[in-house]
């Protein structure tokens, strides 16, 4: 008799044929993306070989290759399709440019007096490039001076507008704002600013999505009435997924102390206040199917409130799911349930699967269902927590649930935010059932003040002590040095070795093997860190910007020698804040120029005589870019490079 596996992953269940299929897709759409460097159109043939190859098997009979062959096929004409709709960028500086645009507003991420930041999907024309369909554009709308502004642009409404566009920038000269990574949250492709008088409105919003706004101007507007203005952008955050009012400083606070997802709609909010909604169903009723009728339409018109946010939808979509199996009283393969949602999502909008946070949300619930059991039954063993001990289980389960979403989700994190978090299974032990009960109790609040403001006053006192809270925690954690890891070189690589990590020290068992298993880790990882730092201070950077451009190269004794070579011939000198920071971060202990700018800059912020100046001539130039720009021209270079120097610069 064959003996049950001791595997401690034996709870995947991969013999399913949705999953197998899924499996086999994601397999097509992998080769496709990462082993085969091939355009459109190739990978549009292999995909159309692949499923006749997959008949010819069927047909003799070999069902299983034909199953499989099949199977990537789809994949790859899943992603040839998904890949149309994407747009790649290089890492260059492009100037903005005039174009035309024209698009429904799908959201609004800011409107106040100064400006009007909203997201566009549509069509753009632009002079140097063809015309584009299927985009979003992030276009912030500036007010004319000495004129009136016209009717406030809603959700819905569809303009047409001309203004200048350009490319999200990348993090730049050590600045706290990342452009690129903005646009991957908020799933932009361009940015664009124009003035009101230059935005014609095509079409206002009908429908539904009128429907929708004037709710939405309801809730708002109870909000602002129950809440402090700090606590208020916070709700509309969590119950609108409306973070055009939350602070930088909260934001950072929340990501650097590894809550930042509690800010974002996500499955995790859909789960909380459906619970609490299947729990005030019981008190009226035990009908399992009116249960499931009202739950259903619950999260139909919490997703449709929200913006059919890509998170929300799939958690919406996946909550549904399950309790449909519960229902008809069948059971339920949590890997099914993804892999259906997967499926959806493929056919309906494969552009969906490269937004980041639907990546980031898919992530999450298939770390949660692949690790949690194996992780929960390590921490147990190792703690020997018995189920009579349920303050202990409860710390368990919700380390279990921090730690089996972050296996996957952190690497990703990492690469999309450069960011890693090292409180995070910490921080949300703590703040988790504070923001849970926070996130109760502003949904009951507002719903109770369209009955009576004193009682949705009432349920505001509590929220109000629960985000006041959630946020000195968040700002104590992230206030402290190591809090989170940024900035590393190859961080992405650290992040997935942290995480094969993780699972590999829980499975120990005992705690002789896991002591071993972690200081043989920790100095891995430590060895790898040093490595990727070292390799980064020796790093020759090239910083190009429209108007100049600088080459920083490391001397003895973690100095820098600053090469500020302008762009232009006779350039006037402007105030450039970003590179008087920049400079006076660094050991800057030389300053080489080429260009008015340049010297002028030099020449101002020399105060103290702290910086050695030198202009260089033609023959120096030259030397240099021979020695580390393999020959470039240093005013022609508009992408960002890393150098690693073979000799150090002569002083």
């Amino acid at each position: 008799m064959r003996k049950k596996s001791d595997s401690p992953f034996e709870h995947i269940e991969l013999h399913s044929a949705i999953v197998f299929w899924v499996l086999a897709m994601a397999l097509g759409a992998f080769a496709s993306c990462a082993f085969l460097d091939i355009s459109v159109n190739t990978t549009l043939a292999i995909g159309i070989g692949c499923c006749v190859v997959s008949i010819i098997a069927l047909i003799c009979k070999f069902n299983t290759t034909s199953y499989i062959l099949l199977s990537c096929s789809i994949g790859f004409l899943l992603f040839a399709n998904a890949q149309n709709g994407v747009i790649h960028f290089p890492d260059k500086i492009i100037p903005q440019q005039p174009a035309t645009i024209s698009g429904n507003v799908v959201q609004i991420t800011k409107q106040n007096a100064e400006q009007t930041q909203l997201i566009l999907s549509g069509w753009m024309d632009a002079q140097t490039l063809p015309k584009m369909d299927n985009i979003r554009i992030r276009l912030t709308i500036y007010p004319q001076e000495d004129k009136p502004n016209g009717k406030a642009i809603q959700v819905g409404d569809s303009i047409l507008t001309v203004c200048t566009i350009r490319t999200p920038r990348m993090k730049f000269l050590n600045e706290a704002f990342d452009e690129r990574t903005y646009a991957r949250g908020i799933d932009v492709n361009w940015f664009g600013s124009t003035t009101s008088d230059k935005v014609k409105t095509l079409r206002s919003a009908s429908g539904y999505q009128h429907l929708r706004n004037v709710i939405n101007t309801a809730i708002i507007a109870k909000i602002n009435t129950l809440f402090t203005s700090s606590t208020a952008a916070f709700v509309k955050a969590i119950l609108l997924a409306d973070r055009s009012d939350l602070s930088y400083e909260t934001q950072q606070n929340f990501s650097l102390s590894g809550v930042a997802h509690l800010l974002s709609l996500s499955g995790f909010h859909i789960a909380i206040l459906s619970g609490a909604f299947i729990l005030l169903l019981n008190i009226f009723t035990r009908n399992r199917w009116l249960k499931f009728i009202c739950f259903v339409f619950f999260v139909i018109a919490f997703v449709w409130l929200t913006g059919m946010q890509h998170s929300a939808i799939r958690s919406g979509a996946m909550s549904i799911l399950f309790l449909t199996g519960w229902v008809i009283q069948r059971p339920t393969n949590p890997l099914n349930v993804v892999s259906i949602v997967l499926l959806a999502a493929m056919f309906i909008s494969p552009s969906m699967l490269f937004a980041a946070s639907f990546q980031m949300s898919m992530l999450s619930i298939c770390g949660i269902m692949l690790f949690y059991p194996v992780i929960r039954c390590g921490l147990i063993n190792l703690f020997n927590v018995e189920k009579e001990q349920k303050r202990r289980l409860y710390v368990i389960n919700s380390l279990t649930m921090t730690l089996s979403a972050s296996v996957l989700i952190d690497p990703l994190v990492a690469y999309y935010f450069h960011c890693i978090s090292i409180l995070s299974p910490l921080t949300n032990i703590i703040v988790i059932p504070i923001f849970s009960l926070g996130l109760v109790a502003s949904l009951v609040s507002v719903c109770c003040s369209f009955i009576s403001i004193s009682l949705g006053t009432l349920f505001a006192t509590a929220v109000e002590w629960c985000v006041e809270l959630c946020q000195w925690l968040a700002m104590s954690a992230s206030s402290l040095s190591f809090a989170a890891i940024t900035n590393i070189y190859n961080i992405t690589f650290l992040a997935t070795l942290s995480s094969i990590a993780v699972v590999y020290i829980l499975l120990a068992g005992k705690w002789r093997v896991l002591l071993l298993r972690l200081c043989v880790c920790v100095s891995v990882i430590f060895a790898v860190s040093v490595i990727a730092t070292n390799t980064e201070d020796d790093a020759v950077e090239v910083y190009p910007t429209e108007k100049y451009c600088i080459l920083s190269i490391p001397l003895a004794d973690g100095e820098k020698f600053i090469w500020l070579a302008d762009r232009y011939p006779k350039q006037k000198y402007f105030n450039a804040s970003r590179l008087k920071n920049f400079v006076e971060e660094q050991n800057v202990k030389y300053i080489a120029v080429s260009g008015s700018f340049g010297y002028e800059f030099a020449k101002e912020n020399n105060i103290g005589n702290k910086y050695k100046i030198r202009m260089l001539t033609s023959a120096e130039q030259k030397h240099l870019e021979r020695m580390y720009l393999n020959g470039r021209n240093i005013r022609s270079i508009i992408q960002y490079y890393k150098f690693i120097p073979n000799e150090k610069y002569s002083r």
